[in-house]
């Protein structure tokens, strides 16, 4: 065999056997808790949510602010 060929397997087997160990999973009970409201993608329609009659969000919305900007603090 080739050297380059040699090298090529032998930098294949390395990232076949270390990419498990690069890709650990997250320590989920190191992250902080936190409450936030979940907007299910379908259920509001961006039509309703755009109409200012409708949504008082819609100013928020038109500068460029997020549904999250006015929706985080009402979770409790």
């Amino acid at each position: 065999m080739k050297p380059t060929v040699i090298s090529r397997v032998v930098l294949g087997t390395l990232l076949v056997i270390g990419a498990p160990l690069v890709q650990a999973a997250p320590d989920w009970n190191k992250a902080p808790k936190r409450d936030i409201n979940v907007f299910h993608a379908g259920v509001t329609p961006l039509e309703w949510i755009q109409k200012k009659s409708d949504h008082s969000g819609t100013a928020g919305l038109k500068k460029g602010e997020t549904c999250v900007g006015c929706h985080e603090e009402k979770a409790h």
